[in-house]
Parts: structure tokens; C-alpha cells; sequence
């Protein structure tokens, strides 16, 4: 049996599999609510990651270069906590390719909302890219730059 320290969602699974083997279905069922509850923020993360590299590829240039430091940052944070996501249950990955596919289109009537024009009915990238912190649609104004490092504390003009 898999250790809860090892993988949290398979755990959920697999110890709810024999609670109800023992006739214990009220516990099995919370925990599959567990295991559900970690699919649901794999979907919402990933939902929430199609809407903003959509907004940064297909935004109007104006729009763009106001809001994708902000949009960037939104991937970022939701990548990071998909990632962590990941860590903690490693067996959540498989379910990566179809969370990705029926997400995208949660995300894709938001950011059609948000631009108020219609959108690439397919992902125009893969489950891959779409957790890749290195990916940014070509075109888009990201990734959001790191601070500036200054040379020194700044000096006030005389």
C-alpha cells in the first residue's frame, strides 16, 4: 500500500478501496472526496493557466503591455502550486493530459469573456507547455521580467 507521505492522492484511493472492502463506506467515501477535492485543484489550476496564456497571446497589444506582468504572474503561481500539487501526489499526473484537455475550455470562455472575442477552440499548446515555466505563447509580452538589480541605493538628484 502506498504511504500518505509518499503519494496523498493515491493513498485517498487506494485506503478507500479497503474501507469499503470492510464495510466501512462512509469513511471509503470521504476519503474519495479527499482524492476528488486534489483532481478539482489540478483542474482549477490548469484552467486558471489556460485563461491567462490566452489572454497574453491573443490580447490587443495595449492590452498587453498593461496587464502581462499581472497575467504572467497568475501563470507563474499557478503553475508553482500545480507542481506542488504534483509532489505531494505523484499519481495525479496521469490524469494531467485530460484535465488539461477539459480545462482548456473553462479557461477559454474566460478569457473570451475577459477579451471579448472568440478563441482557439483546441489547446494551442500541450499539457507539457502548459506547465512548463519556461513556456510563454510566442508573441506574448511574457514572461514577466525580474527586478531590476540596481548598482546601489539611488541618489537623490541635487
Amino acid at each position: 500500500m502506498t504511504s500518505r507521505e509518499h503519494d496523498e492522492h493515491q493513498w485517498f484511493v487506494e485506503t478507500a478501496s479497503r474501507l469499503r472492502e470492510i464495510g466501512m463506506d462512509e469513511a471509503a467515501e470521504y476519503l474519495d472526496e479527499m482524492g476528488r477535492a486534489d483532481q478539482l485543484e489540478l483542474g482549477n489550476r490548469l484552467s486558471t493557466v489556460h485563461e491567462h496564456l490566452l489572454k497574453l497571446a491573443h490580447a490587443g497589444e495595449h492590452e498587453r503591455r498593461r496587464a502581462a506582468r499581472g497575467w504572467g504572474v497568475t501563470v507563474s503561481n499557478a503553475r508553482a502550486a500545480i507542481q506542488r500539487l504534483l509532489k505531494r501526489s505523484p499519481s495525479l499526473r496521469r490524469h494531467v493530459p485530460t484535465v488539461h484537455a477539459e480545462t482548456y475550455a473553462d479557461g477559454r470562455r474566460a478569457a473570451e469573456i475577459a477579451l471579448a472575442h472568440q478563441l482557439p477552440t483546441d489547446p494551442p499548446w500541450t499539457h507539457e507547455q502548459a506547465l512548463d515555466h519556461e513556456f510563454w505563447p510566442s508573441g506574448s509580452l511574457a514572461p514577466p521580467s525580474a527586478p531590476r538589480k540596481s548598482a546601489g541605493p539611488r541618489q537623490r538628484p541635487r
